[in-house]
């Protein structure tokens, strides 16, 4: 099946929300019985893999610059969902509606073409949302909107590739953030302008085109 990477679809995300103020829905898009369980195994998913994996690839010098970033885990950040991710000065600081928003979108990619189904939808649904009126109120959750079944983690198959997935956009994304601290960049910066879009006009369902383009192919923090 051909499909594009996910570190495009997160990358297309960031490029898509660039000169819009969220806050309002996007905010909540999320509840926090949704989230509020997940927060600490997120955390200490990120704080093992970077100690024992991400770190380890740094050299001594790296390392050491690194050393005293302060790492923090909020329940979201207001006026940046769904894609809280800050780094700057001394610190960087992830939501955990983001990373649900990141594991979400994993398991309906890796949903949608171990069926058979294309991941165009995938784009559609982060393109609506660079478009979404927020006077509608909150927007639809990635697998309501993309019609994943609810039991779609019962499948071995399937969950584990979309863990591998969201492990890797993640430590992707967490990385850039070290990487403005690495930087001595002042204050925290949003993982944005990162590419150029075209406006969609749909975000179905399930659809079955042929035609997508070349396939492009790509550690655990959930």
């Amino acid at each position: 099946m051909k499909k594009a990477s996910i570190y495009l679809r997160a990358i297309a995300l960031a490029a898509a929300t660039v000169g819009t103020a969220h806050a309002g829905g996007f905010d909540t898009i999320y509840e926090d019985r949704d989230v509020t369980s997940l927060r600490p195994r997120y955390e200490r998913g990120w704080r093992n893999n970077y100690d024992n994996v991400s770190s380890k690839a740094l050299t001594d010098s790296e390392r050491s610059r690194l050393a005293d970033v302060r790492f923090g885990m909020d329940l979201r950040l207001a006026g940046r969902e769904p894609f809280g991710f800050q780094g700057g000065g001394k610190t960087v600081i992830a939501s955990a509606a983001s990373v649900r928003f990141l594991e979400d979108i994993a398991l309906a990619d890796t949903w949608l073409d171990r069926n058979g189904f294309s991941t165009q939808s995938v784009g559609d649904y982060l393109l609506m949302l660079r478009y979404w009126d927020e006077r509608k109120g909150r927007p639809p959750r990635p697998l309501e909107a993309l019609c994943i079944p609810g039991n779609a983690w019962e499948n071995r198959d399937v969950a584990d590739r979309a863990r591998r997935i969201f492990d890797t956009a993640v430590v992707f994304v967490l990385l850039h953030e070290y990487g403005h601290v690495f930087h001595g960049h002042p204050g925290v910066h949003d993982l944005r302008k990162i590419g150029v879009l075209a406006r969609s006009t749909h975000a179905g369902c399930w659809t079955r085109p042929e035609e997508e383009g070349p396939p492009i192919r790509s550690p655990r923090i959930g």
